[in-house]
């Protein structure tokens, strides 16, 4: 599922995607608070994208078969990924996401 940009903009905002990636991005932070509670609440900037990569992941996989073109995308599209990555946290985009 391609993701939705702001008019006249290279800004991804969570509100104008399809709902269905919003609800993956929204389960997403649930699942990264509960990593970051229970692993480590400190974390080191791959860390912190790895984890991120991993609860969007598993949000997509806890809404297939709907979400299987997002959690293929996640899996196979590092720039997909990359263009989420800054809704879900701050990290530095330089970083590998594993």
């Amino acid at each position: 599922m391609d993701l939705v940009f702001a008019p006249g903009s290279n800004k991804l905002m969570l509100t104008i995607q399809h709902e269905l990636v919003q609800v993956v991005i929204q389960d997403g932070f649930e699942i990264l608070h509960s990593s970051l509670l229970f692993t480590n609440a400190y974390l080191d900037g791959h860390l912190t994208i790895q984890l991120v990569k991993e609860a969007l992941i598993r949000a997509a996989q806890n809404h297939t078969p709907g979400a299987l073109s997002i959690y293929r995308r996640l899996i196979y599209d590092t720039e997909y990924f990359r263009k989420i990555l800054p809704l879900v946290s701050l990290t530095n985009l330089c970083d590998d996401p594993g």
